[in-house]
């Protein structure tokens, strides 16, 4: 979906490569989330498939462990790592890339 990248999709990982091309922080970030988003929510879901098999035990301890690593991992990867984390780094701009420096847009290049 995206030739320029072709790292392993990791969601802040992704963002970094689009701003490292060139693109806007903005911009950056919509394309990571797009290239990863996918993957990271299906596997959240598989996992809290997973976790959610061992409500089917008899242990309430394990019944409890199960009910909370589910949730756990449905609020990480529908909540946090798809909308918290994105927003976050909308806010922070620039500042996310510390200490490291970025390269010029692609549209301050062309200006």
């Amino acid at each position: 979906a995206h030739p320029q990248c072709s790292s392993p999709p990791r969601p802040a990982g992704r963002i970094l490569e689009f701003r490292a091309h060139g693109n806007t922080d903005r911009d950056a970030i919509a394309s990571g989330l797009e290239a990863s988003g996918p993957l990271i929510t299906s596997a959240g879901i598989i996992m809290a498939i997973a976790f959610g098999a061992l409500l089917f035990f008899g242990s309430v301890a394990l019944n409890e462990l199960a009910f909370i690593l589910a949730v756990s991992v449905l609020l990480d990867s529908l909540v946090v790592r798809a909308v918290l984390v994105p927003s976050a780094m909308a806010l922070l701009g620039a500042a996310n890339w510390w200490p490291r420096a970025m390269p010029p847009t692609l549209d301050a290049q062309l200006r």
